[in-house]
């Protein structure tokens, strides 16, 4: 069958913030090398990596849209394909792709609509229900599932059997049983990138926390064993952790290295730091082969695992950046969020880090549900704590709760999440960026502008202790600016600030 994969360009309430970031996404990609594995003709149209430097405003929901319009990817779309699939990741998208997939099924009525991703998993019920142009969705782990629902399709085989998939069937939905979890991650074809879609993203030279370099996404595992309250991961992933064969790692990044002539990597793996052993053979494999880039780990890192042993061995085999998720200062916060994490732990592994000379980056989310003043005062002494053990940067966000979550459940029993459509479509536009232009609050004690001064505060408490007892920093971040090769967080925003964009470098 032929096969068009269509990834939706980004949405976001800030022009800015959509204009500063684009990472190519390995998700889409490693389900068209699995399907041509198994036949299939595929095919992907990246509405974002076509168009990086488009971005235009959607009035009625006060939203920043990048990447192609909608007549744009449409005419793209191959008139023999027999499935278009969407891949709909982030919730605050699903209003345009909505809009789009109904644009599509205008011109393309007798075509096969399939739609997956994390919003896809986490609100499926929703998304059959006011969606009616969507035939089938693919629930969680894609890969196995899609390609059994490709061949019960063509061979007309009974769909009730097809683990993982929601559908209408006598104007009600159905969804199957869930997908087992895939246990051998390495018997998935690398990913399939379009090589000029590709370089389009490189030579934008941005990551999630690096700019100025040819970054590459990679996956080294999937899942994650823990339970957060506000984490998408359990609906996704269950809580089941899988990684790949070092080896299989080694030789998809000499891959890139060769072709893509990349020089940085980002590990996207929610918790590539759970298990000691995989992240350390990972740095012993780099260093072995040879293999002389960088490389960081941007997601919210966990830190039971980790020790001065282990941070001496990533740094000498690249790594510069690790990012850790201590998400809040308060213990009886931490607590509701089901975290399962011990803050005297975290603040020694961090300074661990630092000492290896290793750049740090704390997450904070400010709001939870309860969050009470005296909650805030303990995350503001822990802020004081990352600044005065060395940490190099701080991200303050606003708490959003995400569908699929437990809190969003929580919250919308409730009666805080509105259920109408077309307010519960505005909610998701405007209401899950976790950032200082989202004007709602999820905390009763806490107005919006309330919160904004908070973040504000953290941030500027956290950098002036942090340059009062290292202003040698400061002077390292001039330096590195006038270079134009930022390190930290904070060297990369007024990197932004003075000249407005990543520089190109050469291949």
């Amino acid at each position: 069958m032929k096969i068009t994969f269509i990834i939706p360009p980004t949405v976001d309430n800030s022009k800015l913030l959509s204009y500063r970031q684009a990472i190519p996404s390995p998700g889409v990609p490693y389900l068209a090398s699995f399907l041509e594995a198994q036949n299939h003709q595929t095919l992907i149209i990246d509405a974002l990596g076509l168009a990086l430097d488009k971005t235009f405003y959607l009035e009625k929901y006060k939203c920043y849209v990048r990447g192609l319009n909608i007549e744009e990817i449409i005419k793209r779309i191959p008139t023999d394909s027999d499935i278009i699939a969407f891949s709909i990741m982030y919730s605050n998208s699903w209003v345009y792709v909505k809009k789009l997939i109904k644009e599509a099924k205008k011109l393309f009525q007798k075509k096969i609509f399939i739609a997956g991703g994390e919003h896809v998993t986490a609100d499926y019920d929703q998304l059959l229900k006011g969606c009616s142009q969507i035939d089938y969705l693919v629930l969680g782990e894609g890969e196995i599932t899609l390609a059994e629902l490709l061949d019960a399709i063509e061979n007309s085989k009974d769909l009730h059997l097809v683990d993982g998939i929601a559908y209408r069937k006598n104007n009600q939905i159905i969804k199957t049983a869930a997908r087992k979890r895939n246990n051998n991650l390495d018997s998935l074809p690398f990913p399939k990138w379009d090589k000029d879609v590709l370089e389009n993203y490189l030579s934008l030279n941005s990551g999630m926390t690096t700019i100025n370099k040819r970054i590459m996404p990679i996956i080294t595992s999937r899942g994650c064993v823990y339970q957060c309250s506000f984490c998408t991961n359990q609906g996704m992933w269950g809580n089941h952790w899988i990684s790949r064969k070092i080896e299989n790692i080694i030789c998809e990044i000499k891959f890139y290295i060769s072709e893509y002539k990349i020089n940085h990597l980002e590990l996207h793996d929610l918790t590539a730091g759970l298990d000691k052993s995989h992240i350390c053979n990972f740095a012993k494999q780099l260093v072995a082969n040879s293999i002389k880039i960088s490389w960081s780990l941007p997601a919210g890192t966990r830190c039971e695992s980790l020790d001065r042993e282990t941070f001496s061995l990533l740094k000498k085999s690249g790594c510069n950046k690790i990012s850790f998720a201590p998400e809040s200062g308060s213990s009886s916060v931490l607590k509701k969020m089901d975290k399962r994490l011990s803050l005297k732990k975290i603040l020694e592994v961090m300074s661990l880090c630092v000492q290896e000379q290793i750049t740090v980056r704390a997450h904070i989310i400010l709001g939870f549900p309860d969050q009470s003043f005296k909650d805030s005062l303990s995350t503001y002494f822990f802020i004081i704590k990352m600044a005065l053990i060395g940490v190099h940067d701080v991200s303050i966000f606003k708490f959003v709760p995400l569908p699929g979550t437990t809190i969003f459940e929580d919250l919308k029993a409730h009666g805080v999440i509105p259920t109408q459509e077309e307010e519960y479509e505005y909610f998701l536009v405007n209401d899950l960026n976790n950032n200082e232009i989202n004007k709602s609050s999820f905390c009763k004690n806490f107005t919006p502008k309330q919160l904004n001064v908070m973040m504000f505060f953290g941030l500027c408490l956290f950098y002036f202790l942090q340059f009062f007892f290292r202003p040698y920093r400061l002077v390292k971040s001039l330096i590195c600016l006038i270079k134009k090769d930022p390190v930290s967080i904070f060297d990369n925003l007024l990197f932004y600030k003075i000249y407005g964009t990543t520089s190109k470098t050469k291949q």
